[in-house]
């Protein structure tokens, strides 16, 4: 296998990682969606969101690189989103087997 080859291979690899920690996540969202219901509370929190954010963007600035930080929001954005999406939809589902 080519040096090109065997980093395509670690490529995929973390991609499968990485789409594994995103199933966690979103299950741990599910969760929160539970919580948040039961406290009769809904699934928005900006503010929580704009502090996440901004977390991993300074700590994506100092793992990778200073000017990665935007582009690093726009993905965690993408991934709250997902998140929130399917917080949505597990309490639809949830919801719709309860009545």
């Amino acid at each position: 296998m080519n040096k090109m080859e065997n980093q395509r291979k670690r490529i995929k690899s973390l991609d499968r990682l990485l789409v594994r920690i995103l199933k966690e996540r979103v299950e741990i969202g599910k969760e929160l969606a539970r919580i948040k219901k039961d406290r009769g509370v809904g699934v928005e929190n900006p503010a929580q969101e704009e502090a996440v954010i901004e977390r991993i963007r300074s700590y994506a600035e100092d793992q990778i690189s200073e000017d990665c930080g935007e582009e690093v929001k726009e993905v965690w954005r993408a991934i709250i989103e997902l998140t929130k999406s399917e917080m949505r939809r597990y309490e639809e589902t949830n919801s719709s087997n309860q009545t």
